[in-house]
């Protein structure tokens, strides 16, 4: 709805296509070490103008023929007002709106990770001799969670719930990677194995 404040956002942050980034490492930790540092950074910074062109008239615009080769194209440029604090206003509701479903969606994480290890051995018993897995069903578990919600959910929910799903996993491995170095020759293998198969 907004393209305009996403772009000065993008500029700011020094990062493009954010609106089609999907993952967790985007921003830059050393600049913005803290949850709010990023925000307030951005509140820091002066009201600005971004100049938009828009066409006016030409070629395949306003019910003109796309084939006329006489038609000369009009452009016109408008000036945006961008206020910084304005978008950090706008972003917090955002922000909180994602939190409040995390900490939902967490539960489901909870509830999947108890049946992982039932489903991975049931079907060692069903079919010792194939590739073993289990059952993903960490998405159907979320449709039927927010079906019967009160409120409505944000338009990137299942992508939401992959990114906090696969977060959860990195850190749960890193932890587990810091346990296996502290505990030191006893874990060496343990630790060298996983840390290379991660």
């Amino acid at each position: 709805r907004d393209p305009h404040s996403g772009k000065w956002i993008e500029d700011f942050l020094g990062l493009q296509n954010l609106g089609n980034y999907h993952g967790t490492g985007a921003f830059d930790v050393s600049r913005y070490p803290t949850w709010d540092s990023v925000l307030l950074d951005m509140m820091r910074q002066p009201n600005d103008k971004m100049i938009v062109s828009a066409k006016r008239r030409g070629r395949g615009h306003g019910g003109w023929s796309k084939n006329n080769p006489y038609l000369e194209e009009r452009w016109v440029e408008f000036p945006i007002d961008i206020r910084p604090a304005s978008l950090v206003q706008r972003l917090l509701p955002v922000r909180q709106q994602l939190a409040l479903e995390f900490q939902k969606d967490l539960q489901i994480v909870k509830i999947v990770d108890s049946m992982i290890m039932d489903s991975y051995f049931t079907k060692v018993k069903e079919d010792p001799e194939s590739d073993h897995a289990f059952d993903r069903i960490s998405v159907a578990i979320l449709s039927n969670f927010t079906e019967f919600q009160e409120s409505g959910s944000s338009p990137f929910r299942r992508g939401n719930f992959d990114l906090l799903y696969n977060l959860c996993t990195q850190a749960s491995t890193h932890r587990l990677l810091r346990e296996f170095k502290a505990e030191g020759k006893v874990r060496e293998v343990s630790f060298l194995w996983l840390r290379r198969f991660y």
